[in-house]
């Protein structure tokens, strides 16, 4: 299994984000979604970092009453079928 590092995302991460975000979905999130969800007490967008601090992918969910809600997953298309998603989700599921 690769060495994958999770962050949370910052501003500064979007360009990155946003590539993958394009890359995986017929109709993307746009910047300013990606602020909202910054911007929300509720919302959170962990990262998944290689080895040279790269983006791999990323998660965003709201964790409201005990409840988490995924809003968006996604995998660099260079880095699919790697265990970036799982790795992404079993981090939620086992830190909320």
């Amino acid at each position: 299994m690769m060495n994958i590092r999770l962050t949370e995302m910052i501003e500064s991460d979007m360009d990155e984000v946003l590539e993958i975000e394009r890359a995986s979905f017929p109709s993307p999130w746009s910047k300013r979604m990606f602020l909202n969800e910054l911007s929300n007490p509720n919302s959170r967008i962990i990262l998944a970092k290689g080895q040279k601090d790269e983006i791999l992918g990323f998660i965003c969910f709201w964790n409201v009453a005990g409840e988490i809600h995924i809003l968006n997953l996604a995998a660099h298309p260079g880095h699919r079928r790697q265990g970036i998603g799982k790795r992404l989700l079993t981090h939620v599921i086992e830190s909320s």
